[in-house]
């Protein structure tokens, strides 16, 4: 990882208020920053929904940082990988058409 990468483990949090936490975080080091600027891009990913292995959940969230990055930095991106894996609902078929009047 890089040098200048850090990791936040916030146990019983949802990706919701991870998401929060991880805003209010950047949005305060923003704030006491001096010149130079200082600012930080996050990227939020939760177990088990983005991943089940340590391994893949650091993954998801150094792609959701990635992802922060290449959108301007200085922004928290949420990994994607949940939608990627989640199976497509099923639909229903849809009813015969009546048969058509003589």
């Amino acid at each position: 990882y890089g040098g200048e990468e850090f990791a936040v483990i916030l146990p019983g949090t949802d990706r919701v208020e991870t998401r929060a936490i991880v805003d209010r975080m950047r949005r305060q080091i923003e704030a006491v920053s001096g010149d130079p600027k200082v600012t930080i891009s996050g990227g939020v990913a939760t177990f088990p929904t983005d991943a089940t292995t340590v391994d893949d959940l650091v993954a998801a969230a150094d792609e959701a940082l990635y992802e922060s990055k290449r959108g301007g930095r200085n922004r928290v991106s949420t990994s994607t990988r949940h939608l990627k894996s989640a199976p497509l609902p099923r639909l229903a078929p849809l009813p015969e058409p009546p048969p058509a009047a003589a």
